[in-house]
């Protein structure tokens, strides 16, 4: 049986003595489009940036191609939320996308032709080439979100994570952004995003885990149809539109 992409096991955070993520076992395997979701505080961004080695866990394990630490971090393309960038910061398309080889190259010595390559080829992936040259300010929220990811794929990482990412897109950008993700697991990257919005995940994830501090339910879209876990999930009941909105 082929090794998932991220494995993670017995996974426990706690912040400030307070419990974050309980016990938390997930798996993202190859060329697949995995979708986090949960209500607000449920533990998913700090799942993300443990992922990241930027806090760590109180117990359990995160391996990414088996490789687990910093090895395991530097096969993650991560894209924050697009309010936790500087977008006056007075740098090019380009710039902000070659700060993603920061860590491979080096933030004290020079770019070499290899790593502008990796640049221009990134932003060809997302369709955005043609800005390289162009200020970040003068960007829309979907070509600022198309950069982050381009910044994210510059060292092909196996796997991609997301935090947020159609969050104030009109749905022309949203379809734009689902139609690369596609292409993006086709060519055997594995995604893993949170989102608020449940509906457009149902579509385009292959499979979604549902996340309050531990797994509640996980499985291909279509199999979630049991109200009940959706109900723990975001505390609501039986009457809550959230389950119209469904479909359930």
């Amino acid at each position: 049986m082929t090794e998932p992409v991220l494995e993670i096991r017995g996974l426990n955070v706690s912040l400030s003595g307070r419990r974050i993520l309980r016990d938390v076992d997930l798996t993202c395997e190859k060329g697949e489009l995995l979708g986090l979701l949960g209500p607000n505080g449920a533990g998913k961004t700090t799942m993300l940036r443990t992922m990241m080695g930027l806090v760590m866990p109180t117990a359990g394990s995160i391996k990414v191609q088996g490789m687990t630490g910093k090895k395991a971090a530097d096969l993650i393309g991560y894209v924050p939320q697009r309010q936790d960038i500087a977008w006056e910061f007075p740098v090019t398309v380009a710039q902000l996308v070659m700060t993603g080889r920061g860590r491979r190259i080096g933030w004290l010595r020079s770019a070499k032709t290899e790593d502008w390559q990796a640049v221009f080829s990134a932003l060809e992936q997302v369709q955005m080439r043609a800005y390289a040259d162009r200020p970040i300010a003068e960007l829309s929220g979907g070509q600022r979100q198309r950069i982050l990811i381009a910044r994210a794929l510059v060292n092909s990482p196996a796997l991609l994570v997301l935090d947020e990412p159609f969050t104030g897109l009109d749905m022309p950008t949203q379809e734009l952004l689902s139609a690369l993700f596609r292409q993006l697991t086709e060519g055997g990257t594995s995604l893993l995003m949170t989102t608020h919005d449940l509906t457009h995940a149902m579509v385009i994830c292959d499979r979604v885990a549902l996340l309050n501090r531990a797994i509640v339910a996980e499985g291909a879209p279509s199999a979630l149809r049991d109200p009940q876990v959706w109900m723990d999930t975001f505390r609501v009941s039986a009457a809550s539109p959230l389950l119209k909105q469904l479909g359930i």
